[in-house]
């Protein structure tokens, strides 16, 4: 609602719900997600991204071609972010500025390290519909986790945002915080009173441990298939966030449109493959954590020594 075009909201929402739910292919995906960057300046000890077999940043001339296919086919979303830090991108500011003036709900993940007054000025100067930053825990657990953030500067970048927003007489970019549970569950209440005087909205995930064993939900048919299109870095699409889903590639951007891996045999196959309860027969749908059980028991130390 704080987002602004509400009727597109709805509409948008009402398909995101009954596309997955009764396993319609609409014409275009119902959103995009665009690998700004694969780079990032944290290892936090929960993340995957060191198994990447490489990393990079998107030219920016793909990444102005995706959107502007996204705009022609009436895409009411797209965020611009994947597995990276998205603000290591150079040209990060260009590509908000692009695509806010294209897509009406754009948005990204960060963890506000790079957060600075030029470009938290260009989140709110283009109405970014949201930034979702990964702040896990308060005090010495996040400095632990998020290292070599400092979690005082990470709350006065956010303090920052807030105010050039408020001054701007604006709501946007809505500020979301995400932390995994295990860093707040000694005291969620602590965690809720520090992010209430930075953000909007607060998500605590239960923790994922990518090396572990996993607890399958019984009859779990992905949504993603019927969702989204992502596109990497370097310009690889596939058809979920899954960081190792190589295997299910729908194509190079570079050479094949949006439109044709979303209508493409390599996708209606997966999509058949999940109706039938045969996701499991797909080596990246195997090893993938959407559809099991967290670890709610994790401590802080068991995910440090878990490091990949």
């Amino acid at each position: 609602m704080r987002q602004g075009r509400f009727a597109e909201y709805f509409f948008n929402r009402l398909a995101w719900h009954l596309a997955p739910t009764y396993h319609i292919v609409t014409p275009f995906p119902l959103h995009v997600d665009l690998e700004s960057a694969s780079t990032c300046n944290m290892n936090c000890p929960m993340c995957y991204r060191d198994m990447l077999p490489d990393a990079g940043q998107m030219d920016f001339d793909l990444f102005c071609r995706l959107i502007d296919e996204c705009a022609a086919s009436d895409l009411y979303s797209v965020r611009l972010s994947w597995r990276g830090e998205t603000l290591t991108h150079p040209r990060i500011t260009e590509m908000i500025a692009y695509a806010a003036a294209r897509i009406p709900n754009v948005s990204f993940l960060t963890n506000a390290f790079y957060l600075d007054e030029r470009i938290c000025a260009c989140l709110v100067e283009n109405r970014v519909s949201y930034v979702a930053v990964s702040f896990d825990g308060i005090g010495q657990v996040y400095e632990t986790i998020r290292a070599p953030a400092k979690f005082q500067e990470s709350m006065d970048r956010l303090r920052m945002l807030r105010r050039l927003r408020q001054e701007a007489g604006s709501l946007l970019p809505q500020i979301r915080t995400c932390t995994i549970w295990p860093a707040v569950r000694h005291d969620p209440q602590a965690y809720q009173r520090a992010m209430g005087e930075v953000a909007d909205y607060m998500v605590k995930n239960p923790y994922i441990n990518f090396k572990g064993a996993m607890t399958l939900k019984e009859g779990f048919v992905c949504q993603y298939p019927w969702e989204r299109i992502v596109v990497g870095w370097n310009g690889v699409g596939q058809c979920c966030t899954g960081w190792n889903a190589g295997d299910i590639a729908l194509g190079d951007a570079r050479a094949v449109s949006i439109a044709e891996m979303w209508r493409s045999p390599r996708q209606e196959e997966v999509r058949r493959m999940h109706l039938q309860g045969r996701r499991l027969e797909i080596p990246c749908c195997r090893d993938c954590r959407h559809g099991a059980a967290g670890d709610p028991d994790a401590s802080i130390e068991d995910i440090v020594q878990r490091r990949w």
